[in-house]
């Protein structure tokens, strides 16, 4: 079975890591429902954007009112994230690594073009953080749009979410803070989603062991907790060598995490077991396979389209090289989809 045409994705899709290469992509879904992704440069901040064309049958770039400036006013190496935000509208953040100042944009529908977001809807220029900044924006259980912002040197953090009220981004009260000792140490790691019983999760690791802490956000005590052994991935995830995680909520609402090497490829599936009430290593049918035409500075990021289809965009960080597989039913394992849904060699 071909894969159809993904229409629906979760809205906290791409991660946005650093690794060895500065070629980033971001694959989501638009406010039209098409396929898209974004690709850039960190040390050059140029970007373009792809999307399904469901008339042409193949990937293809997206008309000039969908891209980003060329300027977009910050320097240095620049990372981004594209997600969807609280109302709905295509939403870019941009950020410098080593200030963390940054600019959002988001698609003007009335323009047809991406411009610069209201002042607003800015973070602040100083967010009290320096120094390989990264950023993770997603919209919380309450519906308020959240950047969880953070050290990958030494793991401090902060969030900030916008107050309806005041129509402005603002800090987080303390209670919505990751405590200052989180238990992971090293190039520190940090993703936000949220986990099938609806609760805020956020999975921090050390990028070079692998070691791993899940954190949550407990409603009824109000403020975030270190989550139980049974909700930990385990201390082996049976990966090394530059380690990433993306979790997510697979197909039959499954809590899943991708583990891989950035400098080989080699991954492992985990997956929360309800019967054994535990993450457990997925059955080798729900593995990528060992070579994925994909082996060195090794990115991934996995998601779900609307016909349940679990799709992982595979990348060399490096070069831009990058391939897509999808789960079969039928063939029960991940396949290499079909050419028109693969982007092209030459990105930019």
């Amino acid at each position: 079975m071909r894969r159809s045409i993904p229409i629906v994705i979760l809205f906290f899709i791409a991660l946005i890591v650093k690794s060895q290469g500065d070629i980033m992509l971001l694959p989501f879904v638009g406010k039209d429902k098409s396929e898209v992704v974004l690709a850039y440069h960190s040390k050059t901040g140029k970007s373009v954007e792809w999307y399904y064309n469901e008339a042409d049958k193949k990937m293809q770039k997206a008309a000039q009112g969908f891209q980003l400036p060329a300027n977009t006013g910050l320097s240095g190496d620049i990372q981004m994230k594209a997600y969807i935000g609280a109302d709905s509208s295509e939403v870019i953040l941009c950020w410098e690594s080593a200030t963390g100042k940054s600019v959002s944009f988001y698609f003007d529908e009335a323009a047809k073009k991406m411009a610069k977001s209201e002042a607003g809807y800015q973070l602040p220029q100083s967010i009290g953080l320096s120094g390989s900044v990264m950023m993770f924006p997603y919209v919380g259980v309450d519906g308020s749009e959240v950047v969880l912002c953070w050290e990958t040197g030494t793991g401090k953090s902060v969030s900030y979410y916008y107050n309806n009220a005041n129509k402005k981004f603002e800090k987080a009260e303390a209670a919505y803070l990751l405590p200052a000792g989180t238990g992971v140490t090293g190039k520190v790691m940090m993703q936000p989603y949220i986990g099938k019983d609806g609760s805020e999760v956020i999975l921090i690791w050390d990028a070079n062991t692998g070691k791993s802490v899940s954190w949550y956000f407990d409603e009824a005590e109000k403020h975030y907790k270190k989550a139980d052994t049974n909700y930990q991935l385990p201390n082996n995830s049976g990966v090394t060598g530059n380690v990433m995680m993306y979790p997510y909520i697979g197909k039959g609402n499954i809590e899943s995490v991708l583990v891989w090497s950035t400098i080989n490829g080699a991954s492992i599936m985990w997956y929360y077991d309800n019967l054994e009430n535990r993450f457990i290593k997925a059955k080798s049918d729900f593995q990528l396979p060992t070579n994925t035409g994909i082996s060195q500075n090794v990115m991934m990021v996995p998601f779900v389209v609307k016909n349940g289809d679990e799709v992982i965009y595979i990348w060399n960080s490096g070069t831009g090289t990058s391939v897509n597989y999808y789960y079969d039913d039928n063939d029960r394992k991940y396949i290499l989809s079909h050419p028109e849904y693969q982007l092209p060699a030459n990105l930019f």
